[in-house]
């Protein structure tokens, strides 16, 4: 065994026991509340927050509490109280849920007041948090909701009445990319050609049309499909494709509507399956 083993020195690194720096860049002091906002687009499921704070007294505390998002993509607030001293950390846990970046945004802010009348001062988590990795203060990154990946799944739409067109709408706090739409026509069997235009308008305004230059005959179904390909193509015993060449992205209200020029009254288009990225947009 070697004799230096146990032999004792001087230490190689010394402390300061006054004139020490803050231990964390924010102080919290009476009446100050950690404020936790979220909106989500699926089914709810608690989410854990965890601040540590240092007191004047040199202990480290440590809070938990649970806030619930609301579905719908509306806004669920609660309010935590803090002990006075240093805000060393805060994490978001959602560890176990359903949630893939894109379903529930979160905020997490520091305010002084316990209620909606309080005054904001400081941000300091701003991202998705998902199943898979929670979100965390210092070391996290404040992002708008509508930047960078979406959440991308594929929705059914609504089934119109025999005779009606197709037609979709962004909901209330969402803003779609459009990658691909597919909805099948089944034509009754009057007589007449009918010719398929798809159009996206903002409620009032047309901003992207495009058509498929031949007609479906009566007594036909076909698949319509929009999607990326940037070639016009069809099967009459299948069904068309109509370019929809990058996709446009589409804000809360803007509508996705078939037109079709000699739609009989005995025409049926069927529940359109839309293929989207989306995200929250408050």
């Amino acid at each position: 065994m070697p004799e230096d083993l146990f032999t004792t020195r001087a230490p190689a690194v010394s402390y300061l026991e006054r004139g020490v720096p803050p231990p964390a860049p924010l102080y919290i002091g009476p009446n100050e509340t950690l404020v936790a906002d979220t909106w989500s687009s699926t089914a709810p499921a608690a989410l854990a927050i965890v601040a540590r704070v240092l007191t004047p007294g040199g202990r480290v505390h440590t809070s938990r509490w649970s806030h619930t998002p609301n579905t719908g993509r509306t806004r669920a607030t609660t309010y935590h109280n803090l002990p006075e001293g240093f805000l060393l950390s805060v994490a978001v846990d959602a560890t176990g849920a359903a949630y893939r970046r894109g379903h529930c945004w979160c905020q997490v802010g520091i305010q002084i007041g316990a209620d909606a009348t309080g005054v904001p001062h400081g941000q300091l988590i701003s991202d998705y948090v998902t199943g898979t990795a929670r979100l965390a203060w210092p070391g996290g990154q404040l992002r708008s909701s509508v930047e960078g990946p979406g959440l991308i799944h594929s929705i059914t739409g609504t089934d119109p009445a025999a005779g009606a067109e197709v037609n979709e709408t962004v909901p209330t706090g969402a803003r779609w990319l459009l990658l691909s739409l597919r909805a099948i026509l089944a034509t009754s069997a009057v007589v007449g050609n009918r010719y398929i235009t798809w159009m996206i308008d903002d409620g009032l305004s047309v901003v992207w049309t495009e058509d498929f230059n031949a007609p479906q005959t009566a007594g036909t179904t076909l698949s319509h499909i929009l999607s990326g390909d940037d070639q016009r193509h069809g099967n009459y015993y299948t069904g068309t494709h109509t370019p929809l060449y990058r996709g446009p992205q589409l804000v809360a209200g803007w509508r996705i509507h078939s037109y079709t020029p000699g739609l009989d009254p005995g025409d049926d288009w069927g529940a359109p399956v839309l293929h989207v990225e989306e995200w929250i947009e408050p």
